[in-house]
């Protein structure tokens, strides 16, 4: 026995290994318009005081380790020791922008701590202070979160109106760090602080809701004008833009310079309809991805009115960026894109508004990645009649000297399939001295709530016939698809032949042809007439028969 050797129980030379310490928090990046949910997983083990981010993280992403050290020292909290992991799931997503700072932070103190706590949701910069800071695209991102089973999600203070359309109570929104630390270590009950902060933010939405009859401008955008006092004299160009608004056609006006063109579209956007709730939510979501809603936010906003400047690249009329963002034919998304001197924009720029013309969407590649941008908005562009301006001009002392030559030059922009995609061309001549007398009195037509009330009953008539899209909106006649046409547009036989004698002896094109048909429908609903007649038909052919293809001017 005294020579036994005794092994032990436990084997000495190995090491223990002491299990690292875990933490998660929900984050969330913008892919789109849309939010992506980003689960956020911190490991601290033993080994070198290293930290790595993983997960596809951009320079953006990785340079918040520096903000987030220098915010725990500041709140007196400091970075644990050992090596540290960051990763940002699912990996194959690109991940980008300074949102993920707040929700690292959280979860690496959570980690520190190795206690359980609440799921939580948390999007934010830091500063080196550790003031949570505004970012980009709150919304969309925040209502990705909504849908995930978390305790708290955690959001700027100074961004928290931007949130005034969401009524969930999960909302918070914090100064600093340290308030969002705070929280995650009461575990047993949630602070007192949280609760006000919570119960305030549901009384200022409930109180936007009881407000919706003041709707508000989305930033950006044009005010529309209420009163058709300032357009007397122009009985056919507000007919041709009441049928405009009522189905959704894209308009050309031509007019000479200063006859009031720009005026003409904001009549348009005060006969818009309001708003649905879908629209508004997708409109809110567009313009805070692009980061136009800056703490200022509505639950009831007009149709926005755009109005670009003619020299805008591709990237921002359609959309794009590294990370893409919305352009602006769907910041006009719903309501009016205005361009003046549609002549001088660039050959490039009015290709690239074919298919968002006709298909009311945008979808863009990057990264191998597949980006779709809503646009169902109504072109409404604005050209003069010929080089110098004064061929539509009725004041002799004023001669328009411009040859055929020089006005099919300037309209050689407009030529083709840009032109198959305009539905109305209207002419807007300047008024004369009789005509401007009427702005200061009270005419019988001048009453903008008249023609509001004809296109929305137009638009109801047009529900009840072509139904809604799969998103719940309207079918407007401009995009109801060729093969419902002759079952929906209801042609009268002598409409109808007057069509086919037009159609012959202007050549038109399949599209041009669908197209004036449309136009004759919306006419049709306008009036409340159950089939389109010929007259109908002979008023579209009025808005059709200043086709830019004839010959010697457009």
């Amino acid at each position: 026995m005294e020579n036994t050797l005794i092994l032990p129980t436990e084997n000495y030379l190995t090491p223990r290994v002491k299990p690292p310490h875990y933490g998660y928090v929900a984050g969330a990046c913008l892919h789109g318009i849309n939010g992506q949910i980003v689960g956020i997983e911190v490991s601290i083990s033993l080994g070198l005081p290293i930290t790595k981010i993983v997960g596809m993280a951009d320079q953006a992403v990785r340079e918040a380790l520096n903000r987030i050290r220098a915010s725990l020292t500041h709140i007196e909290e400091g970075m644990p020791r050992g090596r540290i992991t960051v990763n940002l799931m699912p990996g194959w997503l690109p991940k980008s922008g300074t949102g993920f700072d707040l929700p690292i932070a959280l979860a690496i103190m959570i980690a520190k701590k190795g206690q359980e706590v609440p799921r939580i949701g948390a999007i934010g910069e830091l500063s080196l202070q550790g003031d949570v800071l505004p970012v980009n695209g709150l919304l969309p991102q925040v209502q990705a979160l909504c849908q995930e089973d978390l305790a708290y999600i955690f959001v700027p203070a100074k961004s928290i109106k931007e949130l005034i359309s969401l009524s969930d109570p999960r909302i918070i929104g914090i100064e600093s760090l340290k308030e969002a630390a705070f929280a995650t270590q009461n575990t047993q009950q949630t602070p007192q602080y949280i609760l006000d902060k919570s119960k305030q933010r549901i009384i200022d939405h409930n109180a936007e809701e009881v407000n919706k009859r003041v709707p508000a401008i989305f930033p950006g955008t044009l005010k529309p004008t209420i009163k058709l006092r300032d357009l007397p004299g122009q009985r056919i160009a507000v007919r041709g833009l009441a049928a405009a608004c009522a189905g959704g056609h894209h308009t050309l006006l031509i007019g000479s310079p200063g006859c009031g063109k720009t005026v003409m579209a904001r009549f348009a956007g005060a006969l818009l309809p309001p708003l649905e709730e879908q629209d508004t939510m997708d409109l809110l979501a567009i313009y805070s991805a692009a980061g136009h809603l800056k703490n200022t936010a509505s639950t009831h906003y007009r149709p926005p009115i755009r109005s670009p400047h003619y020299t805008i690249s591709v990237p921002n009329l359609i959309g794009g960026g590294h990370v893409p963002k919305p352009g602006e034919i769907s910041l006009a998304h719903c309501g009016i894109l205005f361009i003046d001197e549609i002549t001088s924009v660039a050959p490039a720029t009015l290709a690239a508004m074919r298919i968002p013309l006709e298909e009311g969407n945008i979808e863009l590649i990057r990264r191998y990645q597949s980006y779709r941008f809503p646009c169902q908005f109504i072109l409404i562009a604005a050209a003069n009649p010929c080089p110098c301006g004064h061929l539509l001009d009725q004041d002799e002392t004023i001669v328009c000297r411009c040859s055929s030559a020089s006005i099919a030059h300037y309209y050689r922009k407009l030529k083709g399939a840009f032109a198959d995609r305009i539905d109305l061309r209207i002419e807007i001549r300047k008024l004369s001295a009789a005509d401007l007398s009427l702005t200061l009195e009270q005419t019988s037509w001048l009453q903008t709530e008249t023609l509001k009330q004809q296109v929305h009953r137009a638009r109801v008539k047009q529900l009840h016939r072509n139904g809604k899209t799969n998103d719940g909106r309207i079918v407007l006649n401009s995009r109801l698809p060729t093969d419902v046409i002759p079952d929906r547009l209801l042609l009268s036989p002598a409409a109808l032949r007057q069509a086919k004698r037009y159609a012959k002896l202007t050549r038109l094109s399949i599209r041009s042809f669908y197209k004036l048909l449309r136009v004759a429908r919306t006419f049709a609903d306008l009036d409340e007439a159950e089939s389109v007649e010929a007259y109908h038909l002979a008023e579209a052919m009025q808005y059709k028969n200043n086709d830019l293809r004839e010959e010697g001017r457009y």
